[in-house]
């Protein structure tokens, strides 16, 4: 509690700091039989997909700094036409246990940010690149998402003190 309460009242002193959670993204990979939970399967282009599986950036107990960024590069495709014009969605999820392999909270897995991207007033593009990004800041995190095809960035600031 001390620790807390000098980070509110002295952040800029504070640089380093061990991880209470793990945390990481929500990515859909393609579907395993026998190893992915059948309720994250969902079918598209012919292929069966989880979604849901969780992608593991900061460890519970490791030692970050502050302005430290974690990096994860995506791409995919959007060749349905009806898909062009959906939304996209950033999630950051958190976690008590080390190593959490669906963002199910069963678990012990919750949602702790969201960042959503709208799409280009052309629809996105057929295939698409993009770098999610976790910046480790004095109080709390910062999630960005970078469209490589665009250049355009959103982020989020989530403060937990």
């Amino acid at each position: 509690m001390q620790g807390a309460i000098m980070m509110a009242h002295l952040p800029g002193d504070v640089t380093y700091r061990r991880s209470q959670y793990t945390y990481g993204f929500d990515v859909t990979v393609p579907f395993i039989d026998g190893d992915h939970p059948e309720e994250l399967k969902f079918s598209e282009g012919g292929l069966n997909w989880c979604n849901g599986v969780f992608d593991k950036v900061i460890e519970r107990n490791q030692i970050v700094e502050v302005g430290q960024i974690f990096t994860r590069s995506r791409n995919g495709t959007a060749l349905d036409p009806a898909r062009k014009h959906e939304e996209r969605y950033t999630s950051l999820w958190r976690s008590t246990r080390d190593n959490p392999r669906f963002c199910l909270a069963e678990e012990g897995v919750e949602e702790v940010g969201v960042i959503v991207m709208k799409p280009p007033t052309e629809g996105w593009p057929d295939r698409w690149e993009s770098e999610n990004q976790v910046i480790v800041e004095e109080t709390g995190l910062t999630v960005k998402r970078i469209n490589r095809n665009t250049g355009e960035q959103s982020e989020i600031l989530m403060t937990f003190l």
